[in-house]
């Protein structure tokens, strides 16, 4: 019992010495002269204190009856290595899938449909995660971010014509709404300056729904998706 109790003391006196920091690295006498391989602490690019602009471009994958591209530019601070902040303006060009054109021609029936013209908003980010990849031969590192704030989003519909046997796209009008916004994406290091950037941009809001021959009913929830690949420069 004594022993156990002296080497449990020598444990937490040493332990101290022990600690690998950021810098730290381990020799495997085993790999080549020239391999190093580096403590899971260490952190080759940084985000505290920087600022990022992003430009970004991908698809729209909401709406069961539009289809649609969109660009978008973002500028974003890290006042902490996991904390930051984020604005964000996005530009859609939506128009209606086939589906659509199948309704109208087949059965002469134009569904409602919502299509975003765009939105712009403010999310706070939080990046919880940093990981390297080692493939390849090489070391890639990334950080998983998530974000969360509000956006205004402007929409185009056609309450007026839906339930007519007129085309949809004769009558448009815009709509512009509060929404909850977030956001999930992966940011891949080229450089201390250069990464890319995985995305998916979410917004939720309500909006009136329509009933039939220009009425509305109640407010409902609709949610648009973008899907974006893009890169990020960083001072």
């Amino acid at each position: 019992m004594k022993h156990y109790l002296l080497g449990c003391l020598l444990c937490f006196l040493l332990a101290p010495l022990a600690h690998a920091g950021e810098d730290s690295k381990y020799n495997f006498s085993w790999l080549d002269a020239d391999k190093e391989v580096y403590v899971l602490q260490n952190r080759t690019f940084r985000k505290d204190g920087s600022f990022t602009f992003s430009l970004l471009g991908g698809m729209t994958t909401s709406g069961a009856f539009s289809k649609g591209q969109v660009a978008s530019a973002r500028f974003s601070y890290f006042f902490k290595e996991e904390w930051g902040i984020e604005g964000v303006y996005s530009q859609n060009f939506s128009s209606e899938n086939s589906t659509a054109e199948a309704l109208q021609a087949g059965l002469s029936v134009v569904p409602f449909i919502r299509k975003p013209v765009n939105y712009y908003g403010a999310m706070v980010l939080w990046a919880p995660f940093y990981a390297k990849l080692n493939a390849f031969n090489g070391i890639f590192y990334f950080d998983w971010i998530f974000g969360l704030g509000v956006a205004s989003i402007t929409d185009e519909n056609n309450k007026s014509s839906f339930g007519t046997n007129k085309s949809s796209s004769e009558e448009w009008m815009q709509e512009t709404s509060t929404g909850v916004m977030w956001e999930t994406g992966l940011r891949f290091y080229l450089s201390s300056s250069w990464s890319l950037r995985l995305n998916m941009t979410t917004i939720h809001y309500q909006a009136e729904r329509a009933v039939y021959n220009n009425e509305t009913g109640p407010k409902k929830w609709f949610s648009n998706y973008d899907l974006l690949l893009g890169v990020n420069y960083s001072l």
